[in-house]
């Protein structure tokens, strides 16, 4: 199934794992530099998938029950990258909170801004809360309206996306995974 992975960014994820762990140290370390190279080898492998995937057109031209499958394969395994996305980064949030990690400040910052944009999409995902009823023009979506959880859009050349309010654009998890990696790339880089 991951054969099939963007190689270059798998590359990076793995090349900032190893500067995580060691500014987290042995123990922690270790345990998260593992996560980081899950979340990063799933979002390379949902790279190689979101253009064509983003086109409307795959869906339209869907005439096979494998090739739905497929498409379904890759809208789930989006949502469960922005559930361990989310979790990584939250881990790394409650180090700094209680002090466990003491990164320097604008890392910190960096942090919690990406727990923030990641919780947008992960909580109503994970806790299947009631959204208002969503009636997205432009855009395949998966649900009926009043459905409680967050309507999936397949968005041009971004992939799976999340419409969580019709007045915002959709949150793509490609664009989601462009954060994770540039965050753990920064800690990798920090100062100790």
């Amino acid at each position: 199934m991951f054969d099939d992975l963007d190689r270059p960014t798998f590359g990076r994820w793995v090349a900032a794992q190893h500067g995580v762990a060691a500014q987290l140290g042995v123990g922690i370390g270790v345990h998260v530099a593992l996560r980081i190279q899950s979340v990063g080898r799933l979002s390379a492998y949902l790279d190689r998938l979101d253009e064509p995937y983003g086109d409307a057109r795959c869906i339209a031209g869907l005439s096979q029950i494998d090739d739905a499958l497929r498409v379904q394969d890759y809208l789930y395994l989006s949502h469960l990258w922005v559930l361990d996305a989310y979790e990584l980064v939250r881990l790394l949030g409650a180090m700094v909170r209680t002090g466990s990690w003491q990164p320097v400040s604008p890392v910190a910052e960096k942090v919690n801004k990406v727990r923030d944009d990641l919780a947008q999409v992960r909580v109503p995902l994970a806790k299947y809360e009631h959204l208002a009823k969503l009636q997205p023009k432009g855009y395949e979506r998966n649900a009926l309206p009043g459905d409680s959880i967050p309507f999936w859009v397949l968005v041009p050349s971004r992939g799976a996306a999340w419409l969580l309010d019709p007045a915002d654009p959709p949150i793509a998890r490609g664009d989601l995974g462009r954060e994770v990696l540039e965050l753990v790339e920064t800690i990798a880089r920090a100062d100790r």
